[in-house]
């Protein structure tokens, strides 16, 4: 059977990235921006817990932080469209 896989955010790749970079992709609550290093602290800390992955898309219920979207079934007439 075919499957869906919902795309991942690469923790450790975000640190690698610049600053501008960061704050322009991750933003606090209510949108509030957030400075580059409270962003670094908290995905340091993510890896520091084991989480590898965060998920791209909020909709996506079969999600292990260690490997990213597992997959999701899709039936014929999805795979066609």
């Amino acid at each position: 059977m075919a499957k869906l896989f919902h795309w991942r955010i690469d923790v450790a790749a975000e640190l690698k990235r610049k600053d501008e970079e960061l704050t322009s992709s991750f933003v606090g609550d209510g949108g509030v921006p957030l400075a580059a290093d409270k962003i670094r602290v908290d995905l340091t800390t993510l890896l520091e817990t084991g989480v590898r992955y965060l998920p791209a898309d909020s909709r996506c219920d079969c999600f292990d932080p260690r490997r990213g979207c597992i997959g999701h079934d899709l039936e014929r007439a999805e795979v066609a469209a």
